[in-house]
């Protein structure tokens, strides 16, 4: 990959991360947490009271993504015991693999 893919996936990566932490009313402090996971951001967020506005929270920022980088991010469900690091890993894996066709075209 080459040095300008690396900054820019470095750039998204921080994106999902501050939309994210925008999305479910923490701040990207409180999603830094190691362990944290979607349980406990649905726990302690102050937006979200569910599975499902959780999810709504993905797909905003997923759609920032799209908005912002020209990226289509598709996550599939997953469970509560999920860590915040596992999310943002899964949503990065996309972008990269979205480079990647875009550089093959």
């Amino acid at each position: 990959m080459m040095r300008e893919d690396t900054t820019e996936i470095s750039k998204i990566r921080t994106f999902v991360h501050e939309r994210f932490a925008a999305e479910v009313g923490l701040s990207s402090t409180e999603l830094s947490e190691e362990n944290l996971t979607l349980a406990d951001v649905v726990r302690c967020s102050p937006n979200i009271t569910n599975s499902v506005d959780l999810m709504e929270c993905f797909a905003r920022t997923s759609n920032a993504v799209r908005r912002e980088y020209g990226i289509r991010v598709r996550l599939p469900a997953y469970p509560g015991n999920t860590t915040i690091k596992t999310l943002v890993d899964s949503f990065i894996e996309q972008v990269e693999l979205e480079l990647t066709k875009e550089a093959r075209a």
